[in-house]
């Protein structure tokens, strides 16, 4: 994976929220449809094996911060407030959870959470919006249906750039379930 990011130019990112969770690539304009072709990859066929997960813990625990620091008091507290559900308000979870958290089960949760109806791709850069949709469908086919997908949004051209907005060369791709 690593070096296939590194021949596009692009980053890829975890992106965990209370009620999804996904991949974010950041790419340059040139190369947006094998950097597309990747985050689908990365999301619908993740490598879930011991040293990913392994790998992915020290990230996450790096991502916490210290053992005392405020990801620490978020995830006590979220387990404080809502104990059948702390993720809801602390996403990337504590130390403790997240190592309780067994490959079986990970790869188990991979597997039943990829339903077409869920998954949500969004596109943003100077590319045929129609292109990218098109790219994402036909990879995105093979999931099972439990509804239908969700109609596509797109900006239009003639809107002026936002803070928010990606530099120009970039594009940015996102899948999230």
């Amino acid at each position: 994976l690593q070096a296939r990011l590194a021949a596009l130019g692009a980053t890829l990112e975890p992106e965990v929220s209370a009620d999804s969770w996904g991949v974010l690539l950041t790419a340059p304009t040139v190369g947006w449809q094998p950097a597309l072709a990747l985050t689908l990859d990365c999301a619908l066929h993740p490598t879930l094996d011991r040293a990913t997960l392994s790998a992915a813990r020290l990230r996450l625990i790096e991502r916490l911060g210290p053992k005392d620091g405020p990801g620490a008091w978020l995830a006590a507290t979220a387990a404080a407030i809502s104990p059948a559900a702390p993720g809801m308000l602390a996403p990337w979870g504590s130390r403790a959870r997240q190592a309780s958290l067994s490959l079986k089960a990970l790869n188990e949760f991979a597997r039943t959470s990829l339903i077409g109806g869920a998954v949500r791709v969004g596109v943003v850069g100077p590319i045929v919006v129609d292109d990218a949709v098109g790219l994402a469908a036909r990879r995105l086919v093979e999931l099972e249906a439990a509804q239908a997908l969700p109609a596509v949004r797109s900006k239009p051209p003639d809107d002026p750039p936002s803070a928010a907005d990606p530099p120009a060369q970039q594009a940015t791709l996102g899948l999230a379930l």
